[in-house]
């Protein structure tokens, strides 16, 4: 590879280099070796498989690995190389791996990456004074995130498949730790605990080379780089590179390269004339190419500050996973007509196709005893599926069992009482199933039933009797489920089935077995759905308590958790729905009402919406958690809706999240630019921020409106700086700015005005939901050129949608 400044590793084991000519030939991988993609397209083959990597892809070339880079037409990548020592000291083990590839690695965040690697080159590119101790800052940034994120977790259990690929790893890091002295294959041998012969006969099969040319390359590999890049004497490259005198290396170089040192050195400064003018032809291309961030980010780039580049013309297709359902409570719930009137307001204004409900078998709908067969009521159920058909709104059912219940904390309640009706057997519990199916055909249509989802849910928590649906010692969730299945896709081929809606983090057991079982009857659902809510789940002696998680990637990690068990079972085609998802599991945390759960909802949503097929917010209304203490008009319930309908900071959220185009042209940690027509664009940002220590010394239920803004690490504002380029057409925009911040759409903040009173008027609260909206101005903008520049600067959980359209004439 031609690269642009390459220099031999540092005294610390790193090499930076900006590359735009690519070697063919596929080589074993001595060092760990992470590429950028700065310009056009280059192919990477690792062992058999080919990666075609774009613009701002990321890969990792493991050691010991044999692999080819070439570019696809012209490219431009940034590399980092770190010595394998470095590496296995940092982590310290010596047998590891890296699983870091964007093409293909849907479970991990790249964007932290990409960050620096866009600072490192524009570094690299620069004379500043400052430039050599921040890149290796920079390049010790990324081997960080490769540590905390990208280590093969599962490294050790294929290691054990794989002897042949593990033991050439350790032949490779031997020669590492040794090339400049003795290298011994007997002695390598004896510490393998193997015999010279074997380990010789492995090396040349993995790598098609005897294990002494090898050693070979690595030193000649070495001295080459002192060679072109030092003055130093052909004695001291000798003695640096490992041979044990000038004629051996003499020898071994004239054999490989077909001239002696002396004569390649000479030979090649015409070459290193010419490529230093190449490279700083490179140079200049990247400094161009930079001057529009350079206008973004002034002559200094400052704290807080976020600068994006976006090219308009570069959008793909993706999925909207955030509006097809929502949750809303028991069946028995909506039959109350406020309930039903916030239905109404979540599918007509925010454009949920579905609604998610639970306890289908209520005791409340006086469906049946539990006990008899064949004799079932359904006139209480029927009045809310009327109204669902009647308004065509579609049904995701979950027939498991559940409690009604709110919480103050994960392990104390409001209030607690079993609703599922106590089904006394297996054969009553099924017969009531298969004939709520047959009614539910007969009532509305087959057309109608096979738009609902059916689910069965495991309730692992509540319940200490039995985990089941129906009374028996020996009930396993898989045998209900089969159930469920065959007899739902009996009626209704074409509906969607599938479980289990748990917190499998208290059993991962039965969620592995679960799986299996699914394969080896045929009976693999439509959807795998989970519950994800930010704790960590800690196994007692007789219980289980939550601790609140503090970890900024938990979302996303649990995803990638998940799509991974499906992997391994062959299920990688199977929908993945968050069945329900919230900051917090506790229906009476003012969190709930406040500007961070805005922020949360805008933030982990642009995060995961790629990686699942649904996101079930949770909750929908107020409504479904109000109990004995709900005096106030807002208490720290999770629905998106007060009890009167208000619309808190997470609802604005979801509103601006739908307003973004169809077509994604940059996504970042902290904002996604969509493509909404030819020349319509939406962007959103925030500036979210995590807890501080503050928030983990209170429980819950804790904590008060008056005190939410020390519960966070900072307050510091983020400015935000836009350059959209390649727009199809210049002159004026229309650019409209929507605000969610403390002053606009913040409930919390209309209450504080009333100071916090728990008795308000009717008709304070009716002004306080009148005044309780964004705020929104509106400016023309002139693009220059074909390029259009926008600058704004957000304040702590702020959320913002930026609409960028070209007045029509």
């Amino acid at each position: 590879m031609d690269r642009m400044g390459a220099h031999m590793l540092n005294d610390q084991g790193i090499e930076i280099n900006i590359i735009d000519e690519f070697e063919k030939d596929g080589y074993f991988y001595s060092d760990i070796e992470l590429l950028y993609v700065i310009e056009g397209e280059i192919q990477v083959r690792i062992a058999e498989t080919n990666y075609i990597l774009e613009k701002e892809d990321v890969i990792l070339l493991n050691l010991g690995l044999k692999s080819s880079v070439k570019a696809l037409g012209e490219a431009i990548a940034c590399s980092i190389r770190y010595d394998e020592r470095l590496v296995s000291g940092l982590l310290k083990d010596m047998n590891y791996s890296f699983i870091c590839n964007s093409v293909v690695d849907g479970g991990h965040s790249y964007e932290e990456m990409r960050r620096c690697f866009r600072e490192l080159v524009c570094l690299l590119v620069t004379d500043s004074r400052r430039s050599d101790s921040l890149k290796y800052s920079l390049s010790y940034q990324l081997l960080d995130l490769l540590a905390e994120h990208f280590v093969d977790r599962e490294y050790g259990k294929a290691a054990a498949e794989d002897q042949g690929t593990v033991k050439l790893q350790e032949i490779i890091r031997y020669i590492n730790q040794n090339y400049c002295g003795k290298v011994s294959l007997s002695e390598l041998a004896e510490k393998m605990y193997t015999s010279t012969s074997t380990l010789s006969r492995l090396f040349k099969k993995q790598t098609g080379i005897h294990f002494a040319e090898y050693v070979n390359q690595v030193r000649l590999k070495h001295a080459v780089s002192e060679l072109l890049y030092t003055g130093n004497n052909i004695t001291r490259i000798a003695m640096n590179s490992g041979f044990t005198n000038v004629s051996a290396f003499n020898r071994v170089f004239r054999d490989h390269y077909g001239a002696a040192p002396t004569e390649y050195r000479n030979q090649n400064k015409g070459d290193m004339e010419k490529k230093s003018r190449s490279k700083e032809q490179l140079k200049n291309k990247l400094q161009l190419e930079l001057q529009t961030l350079e206008k973004l980010q002034g002559a200094e780039r400052s704290k807080g500050s976020l600068c994006i580049e976006a090219d308009a013309q570069n959008a793909s297709h993706y999925e909207k996973s955030w509006n097809k359902a929502i949750n809303i409570g028991s069946v028995y719930s909506l039959t109350l007509a406020n309930l039903q009137y916030h239905v109404l307001a979540l599918t007509e204004e925010l454009g949920f196709s579905y609604i998610r409900v639970w306890n289908v078998f209520s005791k409340k709908l006086m469906i049946c005893d539990g006990e008899s067969v064949g004799y079932y009521n359904y006139d209480k159920m029927d009045t809310v599926f009327d109204f669902m058909v009647s308004h065509h709104i579609r049904l995701f059912l979950d027939l498991g069992k559940r409690p009604d219940t709110a919480l103050k904390t994960p392990e104390v309640s409001v209030f607690y009482e079993e609703e599922y009706i106590e089904f006394q057997s297996r054969e009553a519990w099924e017969a009531m199933v298969a004939d709520f199916v047959r009614h539910i055909v007969t009532r509305y249509g087959k057309d109608i039933a096979e738009n609902w989802i059916f689910e069965l849910s495991y309730d692992t928590v509540h319940d200490e009797k039995y985990h089941g649906c129906y009374k028996d010692e020996n009930f396993e969730y898989f045998h209900a489920y089969q159930f469920v299945y065959q007899t739902v896709k009996g009626e209704l081929p074409k509906a969607q089935i599938g479980g289990p809606s748990a917190l499998t983090e208290y059993m991962p057991e039965s969620m592995e077995i679960f799986l299996e079982k699914c394969v080896r009857y045929q009976c693999i659902p439509d959807f795998i759905s989970f519950m994800l809510f930010p704790y960590e789940i800690i196994k007692g002696d007789e219980s289980y308590t939550y601790r609140r998680n503090m970890e900024d990637s938990f979302e996303l990690n649990m995803v990638g958790k998940y799509k991974h068990m499906l992997k391994e079972h062959g299920m990688e085609q199977c929908r993945l729905y968050i069945s329900e998802w919230n900051n917090s599991i506790s229906n009476r945390n003012y969190l709930n009402d406040s500007s961070f759960r805005g922020a949360y909802f805008a933030k982990k949503i642009c995060e995961i919406w790629d990686s699942v097929d649904m996101i079930c917010c949770w909750m929908g209304s107020d409504w479904m958690s109000s109990y004995y203490d709900s005096r106030s008009f807002i208490n720290g319930a999770s629905g998106i809706l007060t009890k009167d309908g208000i619309k808190k900071p997470a609802w604005y959220a979801l509103s601006f999240l739908n307003r973004l185009g169809d077509s994604v042209i940059e996504r970042g940690a902290d904002y996604v630019i969509t493509k909404r027509g030819d020349t319509s664009y939406a962007v959103l940002c925030y500036n979210f921020k995590g807890f501080s220590c503050n928030y983990f010394f209170l429980e819950e239920h804790e904590v008060a409106p008056s005190t939410i803004e020390n519960l966070f690490e900072n307050a510091d504002p983020v400015r935000i700086k836009i350059a959209l380029r390649n727009l199809p057409v210049g002159g004026e925009y229309i650019v409209k700015k929507h605000r969610v911040n403390r002053q606009h759409g913040n409930i919390l903040e209309e209450w504080r005005k009333f100071d916090y009173d728990s008795s308000l008027a009717r008709a304070d609260i009716k002004y306080i939901q009148e005044v309780n909206i964004p705020s929104m101005e509106r400016k023309r903008v002139t693009a220059d050129r074909d390029m259009l520049l926008l600058e704004t600067e957000l304040e702590k959980h702020e959320i913002m949608l930026i609409h960028i359209y070209k007045q029509k004439d």
